[in-house]
């Protein structure tokens, strides 16, 4: 677990946090992997290797800002994850039924997705 000190990145997709190659490499992290971020909240973002990134820093975008309840220049802890296979989920259209067609579609996709 380590703390660093949150800046905007522009750039970012929603869910990304980018930190230093070397603070990457001090805690054994890969490109991609999920990690934990505790601001005033909790929440999960992937890790996104940038070099432009100094070690003390780590790079959020808005959404991710948002959902850990920080502003540029706080703190946020931030570690590693265990993530576990989806076993089941079960989608709710919002305005209409989905077809079975596009039903197959998600479960298709369906390891493509954090939940």
């Amino acid at each position: 677990m380590i703390e660093l000190q949150c800046i905007a990145l522009r750039g970012l997709n929603e869910n990304c946090v980018a930190i230093s190659a070397s603070k990457a490499r001090e805690n054994d992290w890969r490109n991609g992997q999920p990690l934990g971020i505790k601001g005033e909240r909790g929440t999960v973002g992937v890790l996104l290797i940038k070099n432009e990134v100094e070690d003390d820093y780590v790079g959020m975008g808005p959404t991710l800002r948002i959902n850990a309840g920080v502003k540029e220049s706080e703190k946020v802890t931030i570690e590693e994850i265990e993530i576990n296979p989806m076993v089941k989920a079960k989608l709710q259209p919002i305005h209409d039924d989905i077809s079975e067609l596009q039903a197959k579609e998600v479960l298709n996709k369906s390891n493509q997705f954090y939940i």
